[in-house]
């Protein structure tokens, strides 16, 4: 059994807030404690876990591991308030071993964003978003540069630019 608790005392006492099952979700208040609200995001298992990756105070992209050990997993944009959530970015890298991810907020480019994702031939991709995550799409190679379909592991007509960050340093990739 879990239950959500809450101080009002640095931790002398604690008052009860939720009880749950062996899931676990995610609440949110936006009044310092005195109300709590679920984050409409899907529950999960002790196995799997969220993880905030980026937040201001227009949105918060959160990701939520896949069931099993995956190494994906799926990001969720949220409205203003934290609470409702959609569904942003599927198969997102993100391993269970450590808190390595390449999810970057571009700074000089407001509402861009790059991360890794794992496609289903279990190749490491860089995608970006333009729109604040509502699409993205692979990073593009340089105009002027050459895809070498033969040594790629993309296909012909897909050639991408892959930026190595965090998870794949990390990983020495």
């Amino acid at each position: 059994m879990l239950e959500l608790k809450r101080s009002r005392d640095n931790g002398r006492s604690f008052q009860s807030i939720a009880t749950r099952g062996t899931e676990r979700m995610i609440h949110v208040s936006l009044d310092g404690g005195d109300v709590w609200n679920a984050a409409q995001l899907p529950v999960v298992t002790h196995e799997q876990f969220y993880s905030i990756l980026t937040a201001n105070q227009d949105m918060v992209f959160m990701h939520v591991d896949d069931p099993g050990d995956s190494g994906v997993g799926t990001v969720y944009v949220s409205d203003d308030r934290g609470t409702v959530f959609s569904r942003s970015l599927e198969r997102h890298l993100y391993t269970s071993t450590g808190s390595d991810t390449d999810f970057t907020a571009v700074s000089s480019l407001r509402g861009v964003y790059m991360t890794s994702v794992l496609t289903q031939e279990k190749v490491v991709e860089t995608v970006i978003s333009f729109d604040q995550g509502a699409t993205w799409r692979p990073l593009r190679t340089p105009q002027n540069s050459r895809c070498d379909a033969h040594m790629s592991v993309n296909k012909s007509n897909r050639c991408t630019l892959h930026i190595h960050a965090s998870y794949s340093t990390t990983n020495k990739m």
